[in-house]
Order: C-alpha cells, then structure tokens, then sequence
C-alpha cells in the first residue's frame, strides 16, 4: 500500500475499524462524508483495495484486501489472520500483567518464621 495515497489509507482504516466476521460494508457516499473526500476518490480507493498485489505477504486471493460480495459488502481477506494477532498480543499482554502481579505479592508477602 505504500505510496497508494492518504484516501486509501483512511478507506483502510475504516475497514480495520469497522470489519466484523471478516465483513465491511462499504458505500461511497456516506464513507466520503466521514473521511472528507469524494464518493469517486472513494471509489478509487476500494477499486485499489480490490486489485491483486503481487508484492503482497499474503498471497491469499492472490493478495487482494478485499473481495466485493455484494453492492456495498466486502470480504476482508486478512481479517482473521489480523483478529489472531490481536488475541495473541492480548493473550501475552494479560500473562506479563498477571506475572507482575505475581512477583509483586511474593515480594510484598510476609516471611514465615518456624
């Protein structure tokens, strides 16, 4: 996506936000009204976010970011795997909290004495 333009970038953003079970509903019109730009500029974008990326990681529907399934509905190829990072960030984020709280109550736990 580098060099593809501030439109595409906040068109991607909205998708980020706004994807549930790898689906976005995308419509030109009022999305151009929430970023600032036109319905073509918008347009433009999600064309773009459709096309094949041969330089893309994921090689999945042959690096496309999203797939049109209906008039405004889109697929959101790498969503899934985005979801999995997240809960994996969030997963080791809660074991080191709750590691720090561990080490915290031992060393602020009083010593037995015998």
């Amino acid at each position: 996506m580098y060099g593809s333009g501030p439109v595409v970038f906040a068109v991607w953003g909205y998708v980020i936000a706004n994807t549930v079970d790898s689906r976005v509903e995308l419509n030109p019109r009022p999305l151009a009204g929430i970023i600032g730009t036109t319905p073509e500029e918008i347009e433009k974008a999600i064309e773009f976010l459709c096309r094949p990326d041969p330089e893309s990681r994921n090689t999945e529907r042959e690096g496309r970011r999203l797939v049109q399934e209906g008039r405004f509905q889109y697929f959101v190829v790498s969503h899934a795997i985005y979801r999995s990072m997240r809960d994996e960030e969030e997963r080791r984020a809660y074991n080191a909290r709750k590691q720090r709280e561990h080490r915290e109550k031992k060393k602020n736990a009083p010593e037995c004495q015998t």
